[in-house]
């Protein structure tokens, strides 16, 4: 598959191919929290108190 603004990476270290790695894992589980996902599992409390604040401005 095709992406947009794709590019190659050469990884050059143990630490750099850690961030990635890390990176894997954890994409998918910031989806469940993500406010833009219809099947959000849970709740993002930072993002909720910045909406509180905006609500009352």
């Amino acid at each position: 598959m095709w992406q947009r603004n794709y590019y190659e990476h050469v990884i050059r270290n143990e630490q750099e191919l850690n961030k990635i790695r890390e990176y894997i894992i954890n994409n998918p589980l910031k989806w469940l929290l993500d406010r833009e996902n219809p099947d959000r599992q849970g709740s993002d409390q930072l993002e909720d108190e910045i909406f509180k604040i905006k609500a009352l401005k």
